[in-house]
């Protein structure tokens, strides 16, 4: 979908300067890839710019993008697949998690305390369809209506 706000300025002009930036951001986007993507939008309008822009404020962001929908992962792959690949530490988005909901296999031992001092358990919210809270920030007038409560 294209990005119905064009930029003002050409994209050379426009590309972030990373210098000082320790992100996986400024590894991976390069002049190229960003004057092919900053003028997309996801179906929901979440563009490049948005995506990368608390790694462009945040040089210590170790990421440096945040994805805005689902969508954010397809369209803007290009530099989404290499960034995720070696935060995962080479793990692929063709590989898949082994998973084994075989709760008899689950150990009911304490926890040596010498070893362990605590655990967590963690999750993500990945509801298919729904958008992030990020993008949630700037929902359109006709989906507010439609969420808000009568």
């Amino acid at each position: 979908m294209a990005n119905l706000n064009q930029k003002k300025y050409p994209a050379k002009d426009d590309f972030p300067n990373f210098e000082g930036h320790k992100s996986l951001l400024s590894k991976y986007l390069t002049a190229d890839m960003y004057a092919k993507l900053r003028d997309v939008a996801t179906p929901s309008g979440y563009t490049l710019d948005r995506a990368i822009q608390n790694g462009v404020d945040n040089p210590d962001f170790h990421l440096g993008l945040l994805a805005g929908d689902e969508e954010t992962y397809t369209v803007f792959a290009d530099l989404f697949d290499p960034v995720i690949e070696e935060y995962h530490n080479g793990f692929k988005k063709t590989d898949n998690h082994k998973t084994d909901l075989d709760a008899s296999k689950i150990l009911d031992d304490v926890l040596d305390p010498a070893y362990v001092i605590s655990s967590r358990v963690r999750t993500g919210r990945n509801i298919r369809v729904w958008l992030s809270p990020l993008t949630c920030v700037e929902v359109r007038e006709g989906q507010s209506k439609r969420w808000s409560p009568k």
